[in-house]
């Protein structure tokens, strides 16, 4: 008897001596009434309350409202000797919430019915699933969105194809002239191309900064029609993030007004200057491109409306909800694009 009593405490003593060292929370109570027994260090630093605060306390009230029926049952229903796991939602001493794993185990201890709870904090598991999960939704989102945008600039470019196409069967033309023809298509892409490179480039994938993306747009056009330095640009832009269906027509807009100039402006001199403004007005956005060139009159563009490059601006500028004039500068001449600012997406 008296070795059988040596045992028992030696037991006793490590059951205390693991329930105490536990890293994780687990608390002793009365399966009869469910107060709170015995709680080790673990539940007083991840729980917030101090022993005397828990001791005597329904095990339930740790529980969130919404879960203390389902946890009531679960742990009436409990059979001896068996462990049983659930989840649930804990409360701290500052009201924030705990996700849970609670290991649950019924025994006899001295003519006690006893509940022994040991309990798992997951949150930050459950967070990062629940993250996880978020970015991999984002993800096919957005390759569905990459999907669409390919398709539809694809349409465009289709289009741009056969407007150069029909363009070109009204009249012969020589080598040199479909090399410009080329080179034409060439910068329409690229500009393209860079509004999809620089949407990639952002954080929200969604929109660009139209200031920077036109001051890459100028420099690849000076380097693909080999613009010498005797013709300076200037842009002046002011911060103005733009979504994919605005940021290309404005950008091929530009790129046809630019390479206009560029071509035809500045006569055997070569030399001038091309200034560009983007900017808010009370009813929309502005963008204005003109140079010091020889010139366009109003007269000109009324008898020459079915050039390839004004199609285009004209069909671009109604595509955005905009319009397009021309003011006959002395020298030079100055386009202007007036749209609304479009919403952006949250």
């Amino acid at each position: 008897l008296e070795k059988r009593n040596v045992f028992e405490q030696e037991s006793e003593e490590r059951y205390r001596l693991f329930f105490q060292y536990n890293p994780h929370p687990a608390f002793l109570f009365d399966h009869s009434n469910l107060n709170v027994l015995e709680v080790n260090q673990a539940v007083l630093e991840k729980y917030g309350f101090s022993e005397s605060e828990l001791l005597g306390k329904n095990i339930l009230d740790l529980f969130h409202s919404d879960d203390k029926n389902s946890a009531e049952e679960e742990i009436r229903s409990f059979a001896f000797g068996v462990n049983k796991t659930s989840s649930s939602r804990h409360k701290k001493k500052d009201g924030s919430v705990l996700l849970t794993e609670n290991t649950v185990y019924k025994f006899r201890f001295r003519n006690q019915i006893l509940g022994l709870a040991v309990v798992t904090d997951v949150t930050e598991a459950v967070r990062n699933r629940e993250s996880i999960l978020a970015s991999l939704e984002e993800k096919d989102t957005l390759i569905q969105e990459i999907h669409h945008r390919v398709k539809n600039n694809m349409q465009i470019m289709v289009s741009l194809l056969n407007l150069q196409a029909d363009n070109a069967m009204t009249r012969e033309l020589t080598s040199k002239e479909l090399y410009g023809l080329l080179k034409d298509t060439e910068s329409r892409v690229f500009s393209m191309a860079l509004v999809h490179n620089e949407l990639y480039k952002s954080r929200d994938l969604s929109h660009v900064e139209f200031g920077g993306y036109l001051n890459m747009l100028l420099q690849n056009l000076w380097n693909l029609y080999g613009v010498g330095t005797n013709v300076k640009h200037e842009i002046q832009a002011e911060e103005l993030q733009l979504d994919m269906n605005t940021a290309i027509p404005l950008g091929l807009i530009a790129c046809e007004l630019v390479t206009n100039a560029v071509k035809h402006a500045f006569g055997e001199s070569g030399s001038g200057r091309i200034l560009i403004r983007v900017f808010r007005r009370d009813d929309g956005i502005r963008i204005t491109i003109e140079d010091d060139g020889k010139g366009i009159s109003a007269g000109w563009l009324a008898e020459h409306p079915d050039t390839l490059g004004l199609q285009l601006v004209k069909i671009l500028s109604k595509q955005i909800g905009g319009e397009f004039e021309l003011e006959s500068l002395r020298p030079g001449t100055k386009f202007c694009i007036r749209f609304p600012e479009p919403e952006k997406k949250t």
